[in-house]
Parts: structure tokens; sequence; C-alpha cells
């Protein structure tokens, strides 16, 4: 999805996340996670990283404590390639996204697809994320105005286990 718009009313969370680390990568089988079991052999690979959450932009997970990450795509189980949907990365430790994340039915966060991580290029490399850096980051800016103005597409939702707004 490139509309932020769209992809801001589609995903559970929308917060801004400093990757701490990248803890493994994980083969699911076919059928996890909503896909259909099919004959072939098929793996879902996901990559699971510790991530600080920052701030929250839609939705409110916990800014106390470290969350687990899951980001589709990694490196395949025979350790030969990556495996990534099309025009998407993964994304590298000490660095700070936006991320789009999905609550899935067992409360875990994923991150998938093209967009669903965005980087915030105006912080630099080392910098921790601090409230009025971010303020003018035209990135964040941007996934507030969409998150304040989503394009309804009517998904089923799920909570996060890291939400905090129940408590």
């Amino acid at each position: 999805m490139s509309n932020p718009r769209e992809l801001a009313d589609d995903a559970d969370y929308v917060f801004v996340g400093r990757v701490l680390r990248l803890e493994e990568t994980v083969h699911l089988p076919a059928g996890t996670n909503g896909f259909l079991w099919t004959e072939q052999t098929f793996v879902q690979t996901h990559t699971v990283y510790t991530v600080k959450v920052v701030e929250n932009i839609k939705g409110e997970l916990g800014t106390g404590r470290p969350i687990l990450l899951h980001k589709s795509g990694g490196l395949s189980e025979n350790g030969r390639y990556y495996s990534l949907k099309e025009n998407d990365f993964l994304p590298a430790v000490c660095q700070t996204y936006i991320f789009y994340a999905y609550a899935q039915p067992d409360g875990s966060l994923l991150v998938s697809g093209e967009n669903s991580a965005r980087p915030v290029l105006s912080l630099n490399y080392l910098e921790a994320a601090s409230p009025s850096s971010l303020q003018k980051a035209p990135e964040f800016i941007e996934a507030v105005d969409a998150a304040r103005h989503p394009i309804d597409r009517g998904r089923e939702r799920f909570v996060s286990i890291y939400d905090i707004s129940s408590e």
C-alpha cells in the first residue's frame, strides 16, 4: 500500500519504534496466522525483533518495556537467500522507524509488506528519538496526519498483548 491514509487505517497500531535487537528468524508452516494450507510445501519466514516503542500514533502500546515485533520476511530455512515481499526490507538494529503493525489472533504484532516500516530518515543513526526531534520529522508528521484522517478499509481487528488501553 502506498497511500498513508489507507495504511494507517489498515494497521491496528502505528508507532515510532527503535530497533534494539534482532532476536531470531522463525519459519512458520502454512496455515499459521490465517494462511491456508496447500499441498505444496510452503513456509512463512518472520524475523523477530526487540523494539522500544518511542511514541504511539495509533493504538496504545506500552512504552515502559521493549516488545517483540514480527517482520514478514527474513533468511530462508536453508540460509541461502532472503525471502521478502516485493519492495520490502528488513529493519536495521539501532534505527528508528514508523511501524504499521497488525495485531494477530494470538496477540503478537506483525509488520508486513511495503511501507509497513518507514525509516525516520531525519534522525541520526545513533540518536535516540526524542519528542522534540520526532515532532519535526516529516515522516512523523505524515503518519500522524494519516492516522487522523484514515481511509476505512474495513478489516477485522485484534488486540496486541502489548496494548495497555485496558489496564
